[in-house]
């Protein structure tokens, strides 16, 4: 299943992501769960933009850089729908806090990143088809790449950029 050639790239960045991003003797039975589950769910012919897109985001989360999609981090204000997010990765403005931010979070990508957080991966993720995945891939590889202070080889094998 790993070595399928149209499984391989996504694979191998998984595996980077969690050689290099996690310390070597830290057991996190969380870890596990999700590679189970994302592996699980490839059986089940999930797509794997879909399966990478949840395991960053998962990744993130359980190691506790994943920003809340509900919440801006300047004044708290709940249930946005539409975000930006910080030029340092380290969470989203609403749209009365920010100011120079480019990265703009769409509400499918808020919508996205909330089911993503109670569903497991094989049910299909609704409004995938309304936002761009490369660009998500390209954004959560960017923020573990930053907080790890590291550069991520295997990316360029994903054409995301």
């Amino acid at each position: 299943l790993v070595s399928d050639p149209g499984n391989i790239f996504h694979f191998y960045i998984m595996a980077e992501i969690l050689q290099r991003g996690i310390p070597e003797n830290q057991v996190n039975s969380r870890i596990y769960r999700l590679i189970k589950s994302i592996l699980t769910a490839r059986k089940a012919e999930i797509g794997m933009d879909v399966l990478l897109l949840y395991f960053l985001v998962w990744f993130l989360k359980i190691e506790g850089l994943m920003f809340k999609p509900d919440i801006c981090n300047n004044c708290f204000k709940k249930g946005l729908a539409i975000a930006f997010l910080r030029d340092d990765y380290r969470g989203i403005l609403c749209s009365d806090c920010h100011s120079s931010e480019t990265i703009r979070v769409e509400r499918e990508e808020l919508n996205l990143l909330r089911w993503v957080f109670v569903n497991p991966p094989e049910r299909p993720m609704p409004g995938t088809d309304q936002i761009d995945l490369k660009k998500n891939i390209s954004l959560y590889i960017r923020k573990i790449e930053i907080h790890n202070d590291l550069t991520l080889k295997t990316k360029q094998y994903l054409q995301i950029d």
